[in-house]
C-alpha cells in the first residue's frame, strides 16, 4: 500500500461515524402494532365463549376482528430485533444491558403493583399480595394481563448479545434457517404440550420471551428486505387471518378454541411477518402521497416518531383506561357494539396520558 493510500486510509477510520438514520417505517408499525393490542383487549369480553350463546351476531364479529389483528405482540417482537440485533449488543454487552434491561425494571417491578392496587380499589376488595407474588414468579398477572410482555421482553434483552454475536458470524442463510428452525421447533413444543395435555403450557418469568426468540431474529432478517409486490404479504394475511378466524369457529366447543389464537402458533406466526412486510409497504405508500402532495415529510416523521415513543406507555397503561371508560360510560364490554366504541376512546386517551407522563420527570420512567 503506497504512503497515500496508508493515508486516505487513516483519515477515513478517523472520520465520525454518521449517525445511523432513523427507520421511520418502524415507527409507523409500532403504532399499528399497538392499535391492534387495543383492539384485542377492547373485544376480548366479546369473544367469550357464551357470547356465542347469548349474541351469535355480536360474538361472530369479535372472533373475526379478533382474528384479523393477532400479529400485534408478534410483531412488536420483531420491531425489537430489527432495531437491537447489532454488533454494540455483544461487542459492549455491559453497556447495552444497562441501557435496556436496567430501564425496563421500574416499570417491570411497578405495574403489576400499580394494577393489583387498580382492581383492589374498583373491585372494592384488598390486595391479593399472594395473587401478587404468584404473578411476579409466574411473569404473568391477574391485573394487568398485558404485563407478561414486561418479562417477554426483558428475558429478550438478555439473549440479545448472544444473538447479535451468532448474527456476527452467521451467514444470511444461516440466519434464515435459524429462525425458521427456531419457530418450527417453538410451534411443536407448544402443539404438542397442548394436545398432550389439553391445556397451553405455562411459562414463568424466566421462560415468557423463549417462544419469541424466532420472531425476534426474523425481525432482523425481514428489515432489508424490498417488497416488489405488495399483494403476496397481502394476500398471506388476508387468507392466513381468515383460517385462523374459521378454526377458532371450528373450535369453539373443544379445548383447542383459544389456541390457534396464540403467538407460538402455525397460523400466527405465518401471519406475523406479512404483517411487518405490510406495514413496510404501508409506509411507503404514505410517505409517497406526503411527497406527491408537497405536505412536510419532516412534520410527518415527528408526529409518528413522537407516537412511536409513547406507544410502550399506551401498552402499559390502556387496560386501567379502559376500565374507566366501561365504569364511566357504563358499557357492556361483553357487547361487540360497545367494544367498537371503546377502541378509539381507550386509544385516544392512553396516547394523549402517556404522552403526558413522559413530559413529568422521575414518573416517565415508569413508561419508557
Amino acid at each position: 500500500m503506497t504512503e497515500k493510500a496508508k493515508s486516505k486510509a487513516l483519515n477515513k477510520q478517523q472520520e465520525p461515524l454518521k449517525p445511523q438514520e432513523r427507520a421511520y417505517y418502524l415507527d409507523f408499525l409500532r403504532i399499528c402494532a399497538i392499535i391492534a393490542v387495543v383492539i384485542v383487549h377492547c373485544v376480548s369480553f366479546s369473544t367469550a365463549l357464551d357470547r356465542q350463546a347469548t349474541n351469535p351476531l355480536g360474538w361472530f364479529g369479535a372472533i373475526t376482528i379478533d382474528s384479523f389483528v393477532r400479529w400485534c405482540v408478534p410483531v412488536f417482537v420483531m420491531i425489537s430485533g430489527a432495531l437491537l440485533i447489532t454488533d454494540k449488543a455483544y461487542m459492549n454487552p455491559r453497556t447495552f444491558l444497562n441501557k435496556r434491561f436496567l430501564r425496563i425494571l421500574p416499570a417491570l417491578i411497578a405495574w403489576p403493583l400499580i394494577y393489583a392496587i387498580w382492581q383492589a380499589f374498583i373491585k372494592h376488595t384488598p390486595v391479593d399480595l399472594s395473587s401478587l407474588i404468584n404473578g411476579y414468579l409466574q411473569g404473568s398477572f391477574v391485573a394487568g394481563g398485558q404485563l407478561y410482555f414486561l418479562f417477554l421482553i426483558a428475558g429478550l434483552y438478555l439473549l440479545t448479545p448472544f444473538i447479535s454475536a451468532y448474527a456476527h458470524v452467521a451467514t444470511r442463510k444461516q440466519l434464515w434457517i435459524a429462525a425458521f428452525s427456531i419457530m418450527i421447533a417453538t410451534t411443536l413444543w407448544y402443539s404438542v404440550s397442548t394436545f398432550t395435555s389439553h391445556t397451553e403450557p405455562t411459562l414463568n418469568f424466566i421462560t415468557q420471551g423463549l417462544p419469541y426468540v424466532g420472531y425476534f431474529i426474523l425481525g432482523y432478517l425481514l428489515k432489508d428486505i424490498s417488497v416488489k409486490h405488495w399483494f403476496i404479504p397481502a394476500g398471506i394475511f388476508v387468507v392466513g387471518s381468515a383460517l385462523i378466524d374459521t378454526v377458532v369457529l371450528q373450535t369453539q366447543h373443544t379445548f383447542l378454541y383459544n389456541f390457534f389464537f396464540s403467538y407460538p402458533t402455525p397460523l400466527v406466526m405465518l401471519i406475523s411477518p406479512a404483517a411487518f412486510l405490510l406495514g413496510q409497504v404501508t409506509y411507503a405508500r404514505i410517505v409517497s402521497f406526503i411527497t406527491y402532495k408537497n405536505i412536510s415529510l419532516s412534520k410527518f416523521h415527528k408526529i409518528i416518531t413522537m407516537l412511536s415513543e409513547a406507544s410502550f406507555g399506551v401498552y402499559l397503561i390502556h387496560l386501567i383506561v379502559l376500565d374507566v371508560f366501561v365504569l364511566l360510560l357504563e358499557l357492556n364490554r361483553s357487547s361487540l357494539k360497545d367494544s367498537l366504541v371503546l377502541i378509539p376512546i381507550v386509544t385516544i386517551t392512553s396516547w394523549l396520558a402517556a404522552l403526558t407522563i413522559l413530559r413529568i420527570p422521575y414518573i416517565r420512567a415508569l413508561i419508557r
